[in-house]
């Protein structure tokens, strides 16, 4: 039976979110632009608040699209006809309606009916969504801890130390891992990255039951389309690989990139929530003095961590940078870091 409710797709980053959200953009009723980024704690606490009228709804929303939406979200869609659309169509002058508005016109633009949103850290703002949209369903994307904190040592936007990255990964994960476990079955799916990419045709018709759509063959063929859909910025840089058809060698190559000795210090730090995902330890055992330093780098996290101004920000920084920023020490990621030229490969 068709619904039109929101689908959110949540969870870390580097997870396979983009190429779920194209598997879905493939469907002829499913419509998922790029990340968003639209919560924060202030629109958290304030998105019931109401402009006085379509004028002042008219400039929270051209404020939105032309200072605070990421560029290149929404491609081939002009902002100024879009904040129009946006207004014409707002029943309520809140910032759910700015939100609303935006991902309508989207979906409109494809000739969807159902639109939807992938931002990973939306999984912080879950209450919040429910709120707004009761009828919304949430696709939970997790993925090997080991391969996700590989791929965001090869990106960009991530710091470079592989346990702050691994500290910052179980902190999404134990979100997911609750929401998993309280929310509505008809409401919340979990998807392991693993069985997208090995059985990926048996997957998305399991996703398309949950969603109550029928499955189509074009969704496993969403490469042939997927630029359309995509950030010219992105679609040739950090998430490239999702432009083509599924690999299922993709699921464990992080065992060629990843240096024994890095995998261990990501088991010891996400060993609970991997053993409730069913992902198995198999690192070396490290050294008192590794598991020290692990010690200094969680207190660390922590204390960053406290600082965050966001649920779902992530910690950057680390006690090496740090020591080389107050002392001039060289890079240094702990006792028993591989040789640079062991860096995982992209």
């Amino acid at each position: 039976m068709h619904t039109n409710a929101p689908v959110f797709i949540v969870g870390v980053n580097r997870s396979g979110t983009t190429l779920l959200r194209l598997i879905l953009n493939a469907h002829p009723r499913i419509a998922i632009p790029e990340e968003l980024n639209y919560f924060n704690p202030w629109i958290d606490a304030h998105w019931a608040d109401r402009a006085p009228d379509a004028k002042g709804f008219r400039r929270r929303v051209h404020w939105y699209l032309h200072e605070k939406l990421p560029a290149g979200v929404l491609p081939g869609i002009d902002l100024k006809t879009l904040e129009d659309e946006v207004v014409a169509r707002a029943e309520m002058y809140d910032w759910r309606a700015v939100y609303e508005g935006a991902l309508s016109a989207w979906a409109d633009r494809h000739g969807k009916a159902r639109w939807g949103e992938k931002t990973p850290g939306n999984l912080f703002y879950v209450d919040t969504l429910r709120t707004m949209f009761p009828e919304a369903q949430f696709l939970h994307l997790v993925r090997d801890p080991r391969a996700g904190v590989q791929s965001m040592q090869k990106t960009s936007f991530f710091g470079e130390d592989i346990a702050i990255n691994a500290l910052n990964r179980r902190k999404y994960l134990r979100e997911g891992l609750h929401r998993d476990a309280t929310m509505p079955s008809d409401r919340w799916m979990r998807v392991r990255y693993e069985d997208l990419l090995h059985a990926p045709e048996k997957t998305t018709r399991t996703l398309c039951d949950f969603l109550g759509e029928r499955f189509t063959p074009s969704m496993l063929t969403y490469y042939e389309r997927a630029e359309q859909y995509m950030n010219p910025a992105a679609a040739n840089g950090h998430n490239q690989a999702a432009r083509r058809p599924i690999d299922a060698s993709r699921a464990d190559a992080w065992r060629d990139r990843l240096p024994p000795i890095e995998a261990a210090r990501i088991e010891a730090i996400c060993r609970h929530e991997m053993g409730a995902l069913g992902y198995m330890p198999d690192g070396p055992s490290l050294s008192l003095t590794d598991r020290l330093w692990l010690l200094v780098e969680t207190f660390y996290w922590h204390l960053l961590q406290f600082r965050q101004d966001a649920p779902d920000a992530f910690v950057l920084d680390s006690p090496s940078a740090a020591l080389r920023r107050l002392r001039g020490l060289r890079p240094w990621t702990g006792p028993s870091a591989a040789p640079s030229d062991q860096a995982p490969a992209d």
